[in-house]
């Protein structure tokens, strides 16, 4: 299950031991046309999935894949050559999906305990961090398993590509977090650098030539040089951040309570948070959609992780209601039909 915040998870569940009106319905198949895939991570019982949203008619189909196991903790989405994939770490495999039909093809099967969490594109290939700590590189053309490193990681918070290069956050445990970003060869996945920031790396994203990673524990957001590894500065969001996203001009960092705003010509947050969140337990995920520049979040709403997703714009108007998906919707896959 993703890590969003180590200690306000911790916390919650120590102590529990101008909108567009939206509908919910399924199971069932939805609409046909572009919209925003959730992945539904689930519980230990069961109830991992993918709901689909439709913009258009502001509703949410749950549990739209037709032929899927009852999957263990799907955990991130990618889409690449018009095939969709979703990383199952509890099955300790990767299902290949057809966003046309929301069948799957076929699986990418890893070996046992290897659990594929976080998938991130570089030319031909993706590569997967998994929770053993190594990273996988994938031929999406025969959807087979080319080669994993050795284990770089105690447990990753995320993975990106920059500059020819590998990132991969190292979380690490709780309590015996992380403290380094770990760097890896493209090619042969050899561990060849590290960029200490301590604090559990966690959620990374690239913009304007930079990479920025949020450190659970210190509640910082760092700016590193991908090319010189370099950390350039720090910014303290006042709470643990957890997904980021970037426009350019921006960057969004969630957080258990809302979304705050960084603009990175200055690097310094907002006096105010962009989004508070008004409902619900905890925030516990966001993305942002390049096509429409708004932001997804979806929030906790009851102790056995049941979730919603609103939508909002990049000046943090929302633009769709709080709206029921499936048990902890802890990722996005935002899927443009025409583009297949």
């Amino acid at each position: 299950m993703k890590l969003i915040n180590v200690v306000v998870f911790v916390a919650v569940f120590t102590v529990m031991v101008g909108c567009r009106e939206a509908g919910v319905n399924g199971p069932g198949t939805r609409n046909p046309g572009s919209g925003t895939y959730v992945v539904n991570e689930g519980g230990f019982a069961g109830g991992g999935n993918l709901s689909f949203f439709d913009p258009a008619a502001g509703t949410i189909v749950n549990d739209v894949v037709v032929n899927a196991d009852n999957w263990l903790f799907p955990n991130d989405i990618y889409f690449f050559d018009g095939k969709m994939y979703v990383a199952v770490n509890g099955m300790d495999r990767i299902d290949v999906l057809d966003p046309a039909n929301d069948s799957v093809l076929g699986s990418i099967t890893f070996p046992v305990g290897r659990g594929p969490g976080f998938l991130v594109e570089s030319g031909s290939v993706l590569y997967s961090a998994n929770y053993d700590g190594t990273v996988s590189v994938i031929d999406p053309t025969a959807d087979s398993i080319l080669g994993s490193s050795a284990r770089v990681v105690g447990f990753p918070g995320d993975i990106i590509v920059a500059q020819g290069k590998i990132f991969v956050s190292d979380l690490g445990a709780w309590p015996d977090t992380g403290k380094s970003i770990k760097v890896l060869d493209g090619t042969t996945l050899a561990l060849i650098d590290s960029v200490v920031t301590g604090g559990a790396p966690a959620r990374m994203v690239t913009s304007s030539g930079k990479l920025y990673v949020g450190t659970s524990v210190s509640g910082k957001v760092w700016r590193v040089d991908p090319g010189t590894l370099a950390v350039e500065d720090s910014c303290d969001v006042g709470a643990a951040p957890g997904d980021l996203a970037a426009d350019g001009i921006y960057l969004y960092v969630l957080t258990a309570d809302g979304v705050e705003r960084i603009p990175l010509n200055g690097f310094e947050r907002d006096a105010t948070p962009l989004i508070t969140r008004t409902g619900g337990i905890f925030n516990y995920a966001m993305d942002r959609d390049d096509a429409t520049g708004e932001l997804y979040v979806s929030t906790i709403v009851t102790a056995g992780g049941s979730g919603e997703i609103a939508v909002f714009t990049s000046s943090g108007i929302a633009v769709q209601a709080a709206t029921q998906s499936g048990i902890f919707p802890g990722a996005f896959g935002f899927y443009r039909a025409d583009l297949r």
